[in-house]
This record gives C-alpha cells, sequence and structure tokens, in this order.
C-alpha cells in the first residue's frame, strides 16, 4: 500500500470517528451513574423559560427521580454532594419521551442541569446548561 493510500485511509477514519464523537455529543449529558439519551434545549414564550426535552428522551426508571439545578461542574458534582447549592426544578414526569419543565427565576445563576435520584443519593447524569443555546421563537 502505498504512502498516500495510508495516509488517505487514516484522514477517513479520522473523519469518521470524529463524526461519530459529535453526534453523541448532541445530547450534552454527562453519565454519572446512568445512561441519559435525548437532547434538551431551554424555549422562551409568554415571558417564561422551559426546559424542552426530546422526543427520544430515555433513561432508567428510579424511585425518586428530579430535575435539579446545580452550581457544580459537570465534573464535580456527585451522588454525594448534588443537592449542595442546588435547587430542584420539577420531580422527572417520565424517564422517557418529550417532557417540558418551566424553569424558576434565577436559573441561569446555576450552571448544571442534574438527573438525581433524591431518596438515594444516586446521581443519573449533568448536562451543560451553557451548551445549549435559548430558542426565543
Amino acid at each position: 500500500m502505498s504512502k498516500n493510500t495510508q495516509i488517505f485511509i487514516l484522514s477517513i477514519s479520522i473523519f469518521f470517528m470524529s463524526f461519530n464523537a459529535s453526534g453523541d455529543e448532541a445530547s450534552a449529558w454527562v453519565k454519572k451513574s446512568q445512561s441519559i439519551k435525548g437532547e434538551w434545549l431551554i424555549e422562551s414564550r409568554d415571558g417564561y423559560d422551559y426546559l424542552v426535552f426530546s422526543d427520544d428522551f430515555n433513561t432508567r426508571k428510579g424511585p425518586d427521580l428530579k430535575l435539579m439545578l446545580s452550581t457544580l461542574s459537570t465534573t464535580d458534582v456527585n451522588g454525594d454532594n448534588a443537592d449542595e447549592g442546588s435547587i430542584i426544578i420539577a420531580p422527572l414526569e417520565s424517564h422517557e419521551g418529550g417532557q417540558e419543565y418551566k424553569l424558576p427565576e434565577g436559573y441561569a445563576e446555576y450552571s448544571t442541569l442534574l438527573i438525581h435520584c433524591e431518596k438515594f443519593s444516586k446521581l443519573w447524569g449533568a448536562s451543560d446548561l451553557k451548551l445549549n443555546e435559548i430558542d426565543t421563537d
């Protein structure tokens, strides 16, 4: 195999690996104890902001799952400290499918969205609030 062919194959491989990685990052969820699939965004309408999960949202069921906002980064937050400096948005309505939640005033002061089992201090996952732009349509 010629050197040019090897470089071409390597370039194509890197391209597809980076394409696949960016596809996985689209949801922006960081797994802590459970996998979380699907995307979310913040929508502004009628003077309020809403957290909206895509129809393909899916995670494992839990006995006491809550959506929370935290001041801790996705790297620093864990099951033991998830409730420190955090507020609860609402109990998670369902472990799958599209859903939306009205965000509290001042939510922009927080940096991370959490799905957390409050009863057992088990953090399902986290997502950086700064990664998702606000949709004002």
